[in-house]
C-alpha cells in the first residue's frame, strides 16, 4: 500500500514537471522571437542612420569640390573670404557624417585628415581675404591641389553611392563594424570601399597653414519654429502618416540630435517599399523624408515633375514657390524650390524634392533651408544702385541674358540682397551677383545645363 501511494504521488510530480519544462520553452521561444524582431528593427534604424550620413558626406565633398574650383580662379580677396569660410563649414559637416559611419579610424584616417586640413586650411586663408590680401602663388597651388584630390574623392563617393543604389552594394549591419557595407555575395564590402578611398591619399602632401581651427561657427535657430509649439510623438506620427499617404505600418524610432530636434519614423507600405521620415517637434513640420524604391523607366517629363513638387508643397502649406535648379538621376528628378517675395527670390528658403519619373512619386522631401531661413516681411539691406548702375559692375566679357532681385545666404547666416545677372561666356552660363547696396560682387556661379538638369557650381 505504501508503494502504490508513493507511485501516486509521484506521477503529479512528473505531470509538474513536464508543464514547466515546456513554460520555459515557451518562454525561451517567445523570447528569442521578441530578440529577434527588437534585433531586426535596430538593423533597420542604423540602416537608415547610415544611409542618410552617406549621402550628406557624399553632398559635403562635392560642394568643397566645386568651392575650391572657385577659390583658384577668384580675383576678389573678399569672395575667397566668403567661399573658403563656406568650404569649413562644409568640411566640418563632412567630418561628422563620417564619424557617424561604423568604420574604423585605420580604414578612413587619409580621408578624415584631408576633409580636417581642408576645412583648417581654407579658414586660414580666409582671414587673408578679410584683410584684402591676396593669395601668394604657393597658397593658390595648394589650393589646386586640394581641389585635384576633392574631385578625386567626390567622384569615388559616386561610384559608392551608385552600387548602394543599384544593389550592388548594400548596408550589413553586423557586429563587425568594419563590414557595414557589403554586397549580396560578399565580395564587395567597405573595407574595400574604404581602401579605395584611402589609395586616393597615398601621395597626398601634408598642407602648410596658420594651425588648427578650435572655433566652431555659431548654430542659428530654425527661425520657422521659433514661435511654434511642441507636438506628441503621436501627432508626429498622424503628420507622417499623411505625408506619405497612409503607409501599410509606420513605426517610431526615437529623436534626432540635429541642430532641428526632431521624432523619427521608418515606414513600410504595401507595395513593401520602405521609407524614413522626419517631423520636428516643434511645429510639426516635415524636415526630411526618403524613400527607398528603384524607378525603373521615365514617363513623365520635367514639367510634370515640376508641377507635382509645386503640389506636394501647396498641400504642405509651403506657398510662393519657385523652382530654380532641377537634376535628373536615374529616372528620378531632384528640384529645387525657392521661396519668392515681392519679386525678390529668397534662396535661403530652399526645398528639394525628389520625384519618381514613371508615376510621380514624392520619393524625397528635405526641407532644412526653409525651416531655417524662412519668415516673411525680412530686413534686408535696402537697393542704392540702379538696374544700370549693377551691370556696370559684371564683367563686360560676359553677355548678360537675363536680370532679377535676391536675396541670397552668406557664410555668417544673414542675407544679402544682391542683383541676379545671367550671362554666357566662351560658351558657359554664369550667374553673377551683385550686391544691391554696395555694389561689391557677392558670388558667382556656373550654370550647367544638360539634357539631364539645370545646376549650379
Amino acid at each position: 500500500m505504501e508503494n502504490s501511494n508513493e507511485n501516486r504521488k509521484s506521477k503529479p510530480s512528473m505531470g509538474y514537471f513536464l508543464i514547466l519544462v515546456t513554460l520555459l520553452l515557451v518562454i525561451t521561444f517567445s523570447a528569442a522571437i521578441v530578440k529577434n524582431n527588437t534585433a531586426e528593427a535596430m538593423k533597420g534604424q542604423l540602416n537608415d542612420v547610415y544611409t542618410r550620413s552617406f549621402l550628406q558626406l557624399t553632398d559635403c565633398v562635392k560642394d568643397i569640390d566645386t568651392l575650391l574650383s572657385k577659390c583658384v580662379v577668384t580675383n576678389s580677396p573678399y569672395a575667397l573670404n566668403d567661399l573658403s569660410n563656406e568650404i569649413y563649414q562644409k568640411a566640418s559637416f563632412a567630418q561628422a557624417n563620417l564619424g557617424e559611419l561604423p568604420i574604423s579610424h585605420v580604414e578612413i584616417d587619409n580621408t578624415a585628415k584631408f576633409l580636417t586640413q581642408v576645412g583648417d586650411y581654407t579658414y586660414s586663408i580666409s582671414k587673408k581675404g578679410l584683410r584684402g590680401e591676396e593669395l601668394s602663388a604657393d597658397e593658390k597651388k595648394q589650393l589646386e591641389d586640394l581641389a585635384k584630390y576633392s574631385s578625386t574623392l567626390t567622384q569615388t563617393l559616386f561610384e559608392i553611392q551608385n552600387d548602394l543604389f543599384s544593389g550592388k552594394l548594400s548596408f550589413d549591419i553586423s557586429e563587425k563594424s568594419s563590414e557595414v557595407l557589403a554586397s549580396e555575395d560578399k565580395k564587395l564590402d567597405i573595407g574595400s570601399s574604404a581602401e579605395k578611398m584611402e589609395k586616393e591619399f597615398e601621395e597626398y602632401p601634408s598642407l602648410i597653414y596658420d594651425g588648427p581651427f578650435s572655433d566652431h561657427i555659431n548654430k542659428i535657430s530654425a527661425k520657422m519654429l521659433s514661435k511654434t509649439n511642441k507636438i506628441t510623438e503621436q501627432h508626429a506620427m498622424e503628420i507622417a502618416k499623411e505625408f506619405l499617404n497612409e503607409p501599410k505600418k509606420v513605426s517610431a524610432r526615437g529623436k534626432s540630435n540635429s541642430n532641428i530636434p526632431t521624432y523619427v519614423f521608418s515606414a513600410a507600405n504595401s507595395g513593401g517599399d520602405d521609407a524614413y521620415i522626419e517631423i520636428t517637434e516643434n511645429g510639426g513640420y516635415v524636415l526630411y523624408m526618403l524613400k527607398n524604391r528603384d524607378v525603373a523607366e521615365t514617363k513623365l517629363d520635367i514639367s510634370d515633375a515640376v508641377r507635382l513638387g509645386a503640389d506636394c508643397l501647396a498641400k504642405n502649406k509651403c506657398y510662393s514657390m519657385k523652382e530654380s535648379y532641377y537634376e535628373i538621376r536615374n529616372n528620378i528628378a531632384t528640384i529645387n524650390y525657392a521661396y519668392v517675395e515681392d519679386d525678390v527670390t529668397m534662396y535661403s528658403d530652399l526645398i528639394k524634392i525628389k520625384i519618381a519619373l514613371d508615376n510621380g512619386e514624392i520619393l524625397g522631401f528635405e526641407a532644412n533651408g526653409y525651416i531655417m531661413s524662412h519668415e516673411e516681411h525680412r530686413n534686408l539691406n535696402g537697393v542704392s544702385l540702379t538696374l544700370d548702375e549693377a551691370r556696370e559692375k559684371v564683367s563686360k566679357s560676359i553677355e548678360i541674358t537675363s536680370e532679377n532681385l535676391a536675396a541670397i545666404p552668406k557664410e555668417n547666416k544673414t542675407e544679402v540682397l544682391c542683383y541676379e545677372f545671367k550671362g554666357k561666356f566662351n560658351g558657359k552660363n554664369y550667374i553673377v551677383y551683385i550686391n544691391a547696396t554696395t555694389g561689391a560682387e557677392e558670388k558667382i556661379l556656373i550654370l550647367l545645363e544638360t539634357e539631364n538638369g539645370t545646376l549650379t557650381i
